[in-house]
């Protein structure tokens, strides 16, 4: 009664637990990973369920790779086998081709370039993935939120060398109810974990038992961009030795001694940006950067001190929104031992740490009103006072401040001193956003992707036409930051020679070149249009602006119906009304 139903393969231990869990009633489902994130179904027994590209498959996955009926699964003798319905790029189970075979939980089951699993679950549980997008959006707004109630936020980026396939669920499955995860590439995780703080996101990773990357708002970073970038960088410095790493704390650092000698600048705003730098460098006065998030404000200051008198000496940076209000006048002036709970040292703030150099105060419309007071008598007098001490202690910093805020608001407002503003604002050096540089898209994005090439072992070779007009149509309100974090993802799960379109975050997708403009009408080839009714000659008028739409999206209808602006199963309806097939 329990013999095996391929009489090829003997019934092995993992059959017999398989078999275990069907007679105990666990469910059964199929977890389907790809671009977008996890689509998962039930399998039940006499209910064969088919995957593949175009409907009426059970379940739809626009991916290229799959065939429009790719592969079926189902339940047999409490057993489920996969079975190729004469795919073009084939079934494989754990890596090798198969026509039918049966699948245990643990194989990876690969349907052309999607990967696919079998989970089976004794109660409620959910094992699915989210999409980047979707992952992103959920960030950007718990990080909004973090920083209005002054609560913490972590993220965790999760790694390994295994088959995603193999440890995602137990990763999903370990993570509290309002954690997210979402799939960034590959094999590779994100987790969102909402109100948590360093500690009990070290000991999430840890749990793990996975490489995890690890950040923090605000200690790590301070946007959701930052939060990404510090984490993946983060999960590229873990080794088998030391699996969870953090990232640096950037709230009071020293800033690196040296600019990267590729930094990109074509355009003419930029350059006259860095003209300006020049100019400025050589005397003492305070600059104030303005810029928006991601522009690279901090590589101007950084620049402004290595062009100055001050560069052999350091320049440090605090974060001034990433600082708790109540620890803002420690990170800048220093405490001495027992000036406050926790405060069992001496320690130097950044203007000590900084002596003879510059100070670099990132942020500086986050800075609570108290410590605007306080800046403002040191830069006035030259001299600070630690927490808890009574000695002043002569200092000489240069400051560069910068901020994405309008002070001058502000000082209206009556949320920022209008003399610590003429304090700063001696010279004020305007970043612009990437919108209003387009020419450096292209530049920048080929010397990000160079970098992921080196970061991920790659030998990608540029973008594709229609991924590059998309990065080109994209606002960016990230900048250069979202502009990084963007092709970074791209190299990771890019299959071609080259980026495309698809590879992009769906949000620069959106943007990407139009198929038609609202004034063409693409040709019939038809020399008797003029005879034909109103009804044919819109039916072929579709039949050709559809094909044209899925040849320019290489046949993904998710991204054709974006392009057309018509819903997905529209677009199906008619696909399959008009006959349109590929080739």
């Amino acid at each position: 009664m329990d013999k095996p139903p391929d009489c090829t393969r003997p019934l092995t231990a993992g059959d017999i637990e398989t078999i275990r869990r069907a007679r105990a009633g666990a469910a059964c489902s199929l977890f389907i990973y790809h671009r977008d994130g996890t689509s998962s179904v039930p399998l039940e027994p006499g209910k064969p369920v088919v995957v593949g590209r175009l409907p009426p498959a059970d379940v739809v996955i626009p991916d290229d790779s799959l065939s429009r009926a790719h592969a079926q699964f189902e339940i047999e003798d409490l057993q489920v086998f996969v079975e190729d319905l004469g795919s073009t790029n084939g079934t494989r189970v754990n890596g090798e081709p198969v026509q039918r075979a049966p699948v245990r939980p643990g194989d990876e089951v690969t349907l052309g370039a999607i990967t696919a699993a079998l989970v089976w679950l004794a109660g409620e549980s959910d094992h699915g993935l989210l999409g980047h997008d979707r992952f992103l959006t959920l960030l950007e707004y718990e990080v909004q939120r973090a920083r209005a109630f002054g609560r913490g936020v972590a993220m965790l980026m999760v790694g390994a060398e295994e088959p995603l396939t193999r440890w995602a669920p137990k990763l999903t499955q370990a993570l509290r109810p309002v954690d997210r995860a979402a799939l960034y590439g590959p094999r590779q995780v994100e987790v969102l974990l909402p109100e948590a703080d360093e500690a009990a996101a070290q000991k999430v990773a840890e749990e793990t038992g996975l490489r995890c990357g690890v950040a923090v708002f605000p200690s790590h970073a301070a946007t959701a961009g930052e939060l990404i970038e510090v984490c993946w960088a983060a999960l590229r410095r873990t080794t088998e030795q030391a699996p969870v790493m953090l990232g640096p704390d950037r709230s009071h650092r020293s800033v690196p001694s040296s600019t990267p000698s590729d930094v990109v600048v074509y355009n003419a705003a930029m350059r006259e940006v860095y003209e300006l730098v020049d100019r400025v460098a050589a005397a003492s006065i305070p600059v104030l950067i303005n810029g928006e998030t991601g522009t690279g404000k901090e590589l101007v200051a950084t620049a402004i001190h290595l062009r100055s008198g001050r560069a052999g000496e350091p320049i440090c940076s605090l974060n001034c929104g990433a600082i708790p209000p109540q620890l803002v006048e420690s990170a800048l002036f220093g405490h001495e031992r027992g000036a406050f709970t926790g405060a069992d040292r001496q320690k130097q703030g950044v203007f000590e740490t900084a002596n003879g150099g510059t100070v670099f105060l990132d942020e500086i419309g986050e800075l609570a009103h108290d410590a605007q007071v306080a800046l403002l008598r040191v830069l006035e007098t030259g001299k600070l006072t630690r927490v808890g001490g009574v000695r002043e202690i002569a200092v000489d910093v240069r400051i560069v401040a910068a901020t994405h805020r309008k002070l001058e608001e502000m000082v209206k407002e009556g949320t920022f001193r209008q003399d610590l503003l003429y304090r700063l604002n001696t010279m004020i050096i305007r970043v612009p956003p990437l919108r209003e540089r387009p020419d450096e898209i292209e530049p920048l994005a080929t010397h990000f992707l160079k970098q992921a090439n080196q970061a991920n072992q790659r030998q990608l070779l540029g973008f594709d036409p229609d991924a590059l007009s998309a990065l080109e149509r994209h606002d960016w309100p990230g900048n250069v930051r979202e502009l990084r974090n963007a092709v970074e993802r791209a190299a990771v799960i890019a299959r071609g020679e080259t980026i495309s379109l698809a590879d992009l975050p769906e949000t620069v997708r959106a943007r990407g070149s139009s198929v038609v403009a609202s004034a063409e009408v693409p040709e019939t080839g038809d020399d008797e249009a003029d005879d034909l009714d109103f009804k044919t000659r819109v039916q072929r008028f579709e039949t050709a602006l559809i094909r044209q739409a899925l040849e320019a999206c290489g046949f993904n209808q998710t991204e054709t119906s974006r392009r057309l602006h018509i819903p997905i199963r529209t677009l199906s309806n008619k696909i399959k009304q008009y006959g349109i097939q590929k080739g």
